[in-house]
């Protein structure tokens, strides 16, 4: 399967492509490869590191569930179930419209608020885990589900501002 993905995009990219050429003493570079490419490394940047920080919240999560709150190693999943079950249903069903709000200001609120209520349901959770750790895990399965709200929609507006 992979090298039948690897033919079809080498196929579909060989009009932009440089045509062979006999002159043995020419060395191409990677520009000369690919003449019409561009890349917006801003954008691939934080592309990258958004979705890196996907992955780190909902695994960093599920470890200090079971670590710091003593859950069990299934109960400890909840917490990155409900940020990737955030992050998908609000990207699919409910991403916020720019109409009354500038992208760059409801980017700034939303990681803000995502960021800063996983933050407080960190302490609060680690202030709760040795009396009633049930409750502190409440804490941070409810700070990672609005995390993963405020992540959500991040990629899509990135990705919609590029075009």
């Amino acid at each position: 399967m992979t090298t039948y993905s690897f033919f079809f995009w080498l196929q579909k990219i060989g009009p932009a492509l440089l045509t062979g050429s006999d002159e043995t003493e020419k060395f191409f570079t990677v520009r000369d490869l690919f003449p019409e490419m561009a890349v917006d490394w801003l954008m691939g940047n934080v592309f990258d590191l958004r979705r890196d920080l996907e992955f780190a919240v909902g695994d960093w999560c599920a470890i200090f569930s079971k670590e710091q709150l003593h859950m069990s190693p299934g109960a400890a999943t909840i917490p990155s179930i409900a940020f990737m079950s955030a992050m998908i249903l609000w990207k699919v069903d409910g991403a916020p419209s720019t109409d009354h709000i500038s992208l760059g200001e409801l980017i700034r609120k939303s990681v803000t608020t995502g960021g800063a209520t996983l933050f407080i349901a960190i302490i609060v959770s680690l202030a709760l885990s040795d009396s009633h750790h049930y409750i502190g895990f409440c804490f941070l399965v409810v700070g990672a589900l609005v995390a993963g709200l405020g992540l959500s929609f991040l990629a899509p507006t990135i990705m919609n501002a590029e075009t």
